[in-house]
């Protein structure tokens, strides 16, 4: 007997879990720096330097970078930064993972928050949520038919993705940017962000192209008599084409951009002064590629002249849906409190980490989440020249085609395209934002595989209270398959004998069958 197999490759998670925890710290004020009177924003980056597996588990080590800005009573402008940093050790159980894993961790801050003790002293504290995760790639072997005369095969098609590549990328994003002739030189640096806006993915012949497009925004102090704060926001854009050996236009991929960091660095320019902007963001994202195949699986089988019985096994597979794609319109009106100064000019909105889940409702899945957004505004209050307002909007997105009974895991990509403020009077403003949204079902399917067969001889007296002709009449409808499993008469043979045109017997037809 000889088989005949297609294999099938997709990504199993073999085990992982969640960790959150709390990381603080009290922090002394510098003497070269001035008195906090408020704090207007804070932020934070998560780095991982270390993730070793063990038994059950994984010891994790890492940093997080803080950036502060706040107000101070020196100065025209009375605005001061303050950066640090703070290591932390965790150990986290997982269980079925091994000292020999290749473990994946995904980093996030899902709350960070700065507050004042007094002038000179301030509290950062912040939690973290870290994914831990090995995935492996199984190559799985169906047997699509069997080679071997004097049997009937049973095959069923099977719509499912193959895994075609799988492997982690490290892409590096620089670009130099020159302040316009207007704004001036840079003396000191006070804030800066970064933010992806775009990242469009195309497989093409041996390679992928990548088009990404990110908004670039800096609050310094001007290099000038007057101690000005400045800012100044562009976007800057560029393309990537990243070989992939037997990558095709045909092929569907899932490749989220995972920010690994990203920073902005003053440079001089040909005079001598501080205009130039170094911006640069490194990703590490991982490429998937998928390619829809349609596999003729092998279901059952039955002997003609001895008593074949299928041997099955339980197996999986994944069906890509098709990529949605949405772009979502937000918008809220903001008072200002009333312990904060009005409005007089909206410098900058910066958004945090957008956090979402899947929620099920009625058969129906949707994407739920909120953008946190960070308003950094001017006042006409001389004593609190700057305010920040903290907010949220919130967003729902119904994930199409979701039949009742299915399982779906999801993959998703949400960034915030613009978002803009406008003032309205001193105390209130409209805020718009534009969230794109990318959202990749896959289905996750399991059914039965023949994994071999069983073969024995016929019974010498079943054999003979065999007749060798019979007519045989359906009492409901019928396929000819089980009829000639259950009399031992191939499919060919009823077929040919009877002139069907189809396997399909309605109730009351007659067949001949001839052994």
């Amino acid at each position: 007997m000889e088989k005949i197999t297609s294999n099938l490759h997709r990504e199993e998670i073999k085990c992982g879990d969640r960790l959150q925890f709390v990381v603080e710290e009290d922090k002394n004020i510098s003497d070269q720096s001035p008195d906090i009177i408020k704090i207007l924003m804070e932020e934070g980056e998560v780095s991982i330097e270390e993730a070793r597996p063990i038994k059950d588990g994984a010891e994790l080590r890492g940093k997080l970078k803080y950036y502060v800005l706040y107000l101070t009573n020196e100065g025209e402008q009375k605005l001061n930064k303050i950066s640090g940093e703070i290591s932390w050790e965790e150990k986290v159980r997982v269980e079925g993972m091994e000292p020999t894993d290749l473990i994946g961790v995904e980093k996030s801050i899902e709350d960070i928050k700065c507050s004042c003790i007094n002038s000179r002293k301030m509290n950062i504290k912040a939690l973290l949520c870290l994914e831990v995760q090995v995935k492996e790639i199984r190559d799985e072997e169906i047997i699509t038919a069997i080679e071997q005369e004097q049997i009937e095969q049973r095959q069923v098609p099977l719509l499912c993705s193959n895994l075609v590549l799988q492997r982690r990328e490290s892409l590096r994003m620089k670009e130099e940017i020159e302040l316009p002739d207007k704004f001036p030189a840079i003396e000191q640096m006070l804030w800066k962000s970064m933010t992806l806006n775009r990242w469009e993915v195309k497989p093409l012949e041996d390679r992928i192209v990548i088009q990404w497009e990110c908004s670039v925004f800096i609050l310094y102090k001007a290099l000038s008599e007057q101690e000005e704060i400045k800012s100044y926001e562009t976007k800057i854009k560029n393309s990537i084409n990243l070989e992939c050996e037997g990558s095709h236009s045909g092929m569907t991929d899932c490749i989220i951009p995972k920010i690994k960091n990203w920073g902005i660095q003053v440079k001089e320019d040909r005079d001598g002064e501080d205009r130039i902007l170094e911006a640069e963001m490194n990703f590490e994202p991982e490429i998937k590629l998928y390619e829809e195949v349609n596999i003729p699986v092998l279901t059952d089988v039955y002997g003609i002249q001895e008593e074949i019985t299928p041997v099955f096994r339980p197996g999986v597979y994944g069906l890509l849906r098709e990529k949605q794609q949405s772009r979502l319109k937000l918008n809220k009106n903001l008072r200002i409190p009333a312990s904060f100064p009005p409005i007089l000019q909206v410098c900058h909105i910066h958004t945090g980490n957008i956090c979402w889940e899947i929620s099920e409702q009625k058969e129906e899945n949707f994407v739920e989440g909120t953008v946190p957004l960070y308003i950094l505004y001017m006042s006409e209050k001389e004593e609190e020249p700057f305010a920040c307002l903290k907010e949220e909007l919130s967003f729902q997105y119904k994930i199409e085609d979701k039949k009742e009974g299915e399982e779906l895991s999801y993959e998703i990509c949400a960034l915030v395209q613009e978002v803009k403020a406008t003032i309205l009077d001193q105390e209130e403003m409209e805020i718009k934002c534009s969230l794109y949204l990318e959202v990749w079902p896959m289905e996750e399917g399991r059914r039965e595989y023949v994994e071999g067969i069983e073969r024995k001889e016929l019974p010498a007296q079943k054999r003979n209270k065999m007749p060798g002709m019979v007519v045989y009449r359906a009492t409901e409808e019928e396929n000819i398959w089980e009829i000639g499993k259950r009399y031992y008469v191939s499919l060919e043979s009823i077929r040919s004998v009877n002139q069907l045109e189809s396997d399909m017997l309605c109730h009351g037809e007659k067949i001949l069958l001839i052994r």
